[in-house]
C-alpha cells in the first residue's frame, strides 16, 4: 500500500518565496531579540536612578559618604559617583548562537585596571566579611576622614580604641542587585511584546 504525490504549478517560485520569508524573519527575529536586550538596559539603568527598584539598596555607609565629602563629592546614592559600573552595561548580537547579549562584558575593564564582571558580581550579591590591617598611614587617613562623617555619625571612643588596640577594620559590603530585580519586570511583559511582534511580523509577509 502507497501513496503517490504529484506538485501542480510553478513550487521552483514558491520555494523562493518561503526562502525569502525565512530570511526576512530571521533578520526580524534578530531585531526583536536586541531590541529586547535594550529594554533589559534600560531597566537595569532605571534601578541606579531609583537605587534598587522594585526593591531598595541598603544605604551608603557613614565613612563611605564621609569619603566623598573628603573628594568633594556630595551625593549619598550608592554606584553613582563615577557612573562607571552603569555606564559597563551594554548589549551585544552573538551571530553563532543567534541570541542578544546584556550585561557586562568579561573584557571590560574599570578605569584601575580592575575586571568590572569581579565588582558587579560584588555588588549584586554583596561580599563575605574581610579583615583590614590597619597601617600607620591608613590610621593617619582615618582621622581625617572621621571629620567629615555625617552628624551623629562620629567615630566614638570605643571605636577609636578597638580599631588602635587591635589594628583591623572589618569591611562587609551588602548586596545592591541591579540585574537581578529586574528580571521579574523583564520577564512581566515580555510575553505580551513577543505576541505584538510576532502579529506585526505576519501582517508585513
Amino acid at each position: 500500500m502507497g501513496f503517490t504525490v504529484e506538485l501542480v504549478g510553478d513550487w521552483r517560485e514558491r520555494a523562493a518565496s518561503g526562502r525569502r520569508v525565512s530570511s526576512l524573519m530571521k533578520v526580524r527575529i534578530r531585531s526583536f531579540l536586541i531590541r529586547e536586550a535594550e529594554e533589559m538596559r534600560r531597566l537595569v539603568g532605571h534601578a541606579f536612578v531609583s537605587q534598587g527598584a522594585p526593591g531598595k539598596w541598603p544605604k551608603l555607609s557613614p565613612w563611605t559618604i564621609a569619603g566623598r565629602r573628603l573628594n568633594r563629592f556630595g551625593g549619598t546614592k550608592a554606584l553613582i559617583w563615577s557612573g562607571e559600573m552603569r555606564k559597563s552595561i551594554s548589549t551585544s548580537w552573538d551571530e553563532g548562537s543567534q541570541s542578544a547579549f546584556c550585561g557586562i562584558m568579561y573584557q571590560k575593564k574599570g578605569m584601575n585596571g580592575q575586571s568590572m564582571v569581579n565588582i558587579a558580581k560584588i555588588h549584586e550579591y554583596g561580599s563575605k566579611r574581610f579583615a583590614i590591617r590597619i597601617t600607620p598611614r591608613m590610621r593617619k587617613y582615618l582621622a581625617v576622614l572621621a571629620r567629615y562623617l555625617p552628624r551623629g555619625a562620629r567615630m566614638t571612643k570605643r571605636d577609636r580604641k578597638r580599631h588602635i588596640v587591635t589594628g583591623i577594620i572589618v569591611i562587609k559590603i551588602p548586596p545592591r542587585p541591579f540585574m537581578r530585580n529586574q528580571l521579574p519586570v523583564f520577564r512581566l511583559n515580555a510575553e505580551r511584546r513577543a505576541r505584538a511582534w510576532f502579529a506585526g511580523f505576519m501582517l508585513g509577509v
